[in-house]
């Protein structure tokens, strides 16, 4: 196999005819389209969600290695925030859990989501089982099954209801970056947790109550069995014991 040929088979179709073959691609072809994605400045703009996070593995230490890429979303119905990341070469398993930790300290998600590949399969048991979230494997599935989770994630994209914090501009970078194919592991995590992911519930409003057609108290009762006098017989009401008023 050439050189070339080596090149070729670890790009994407995107970026090889953009970058080898000078023959890029219009903005509007990209997958995720820079006008669509929105900004939030502050995280308590964020309303009530739940919180999820998802890790996609990079094995080796070389240059040329992908990095390992840990991002925690929270979504509600329409939304999805992504709320924080942490993209590092060369993590081991211990790296790894130190990390996950950290942005559990932060975020208290309920959800975690490792990406069942490589030396991932070893990480699950470093966790342990007193977790306070719930690991949930992620098994790759097909070829083209990345694919198709990043594109899952179009939906909120083109109708502007997929949100990132104003400055992460690595994150920003990554996402219009990606144009099928080529790695990006910052969006391939955000894809896993936005698929283990479910909205949140509403927060119950303790102050709605649901308040009764009618009201009626005891001395409703008692005056309208004044006013009734004799005319309630045991036929008309069975269940009321008669009394002297």
């Amino acid at each position: 196999e050439s050189g070339i040929a080596k090149v070729r088979k670890k790009l994407s179709p995107w970026f090889w005819e953009s970058q080898y073959m000078l023959n890029p691609a219009s903005p509007e072809d990209f997958v995720f389209k820079r006008n669509y994605l929105q900004y939030y400045k502050k995280y308590t703009d964020i309303p009530n969600t739940a919180t999820f996070c998802a890790i996609d593995p990079a094995v080796g230490s070389s240059k040329s290695a992908c990095d390992t890429a840990i991002v925690v979303i929270s979504r509600d119905e329409e939304n999805i925030y992504v709320l924080d990341y942490i993209k590092r070469k060369s993590m081991n398993p211990t790296t790894i859990l130190a990390a996950t930790q950290e942005l559990y300290d932060k975020w208290k998600f309920s959800i975690l989501g490792i990406e069942t590949v490589h030396f991932m399969q070893w990480l699950i048991p470093v966790f342990g089982d007193s977790t306070p979230f719930t690991i949930q494997k992620c098994q790759p599935g097909p070829k083209d099954s990345k694919e198709l989770r990043i594109r899952a994630l179009t939906r909120h994209f083109e109708t502007e209801h997929f949100y990132i914090k104003e400055g992460m501009g690595e994150f920003e970078e990554q996402l219009f970056q990606y144009q099928g194919g080529n790695t990006r592991g910052l969006v391939d995590s955000t894809a896993w947790a936005f698929h283990i992911s479910y909205p949140a519930k509403p927060r119950w409003d303790k102050d709605a109550r649901m308040k009764p057609m009618f009201e009626i108290t005891f001395e409703d009762i008692m005056e309208d069995l004044k006013s009734q006098g004799d005319a309630i017989k045991p036929v008309d009401a069975p269940f009321l014991i008669p009394v002297k008023v």
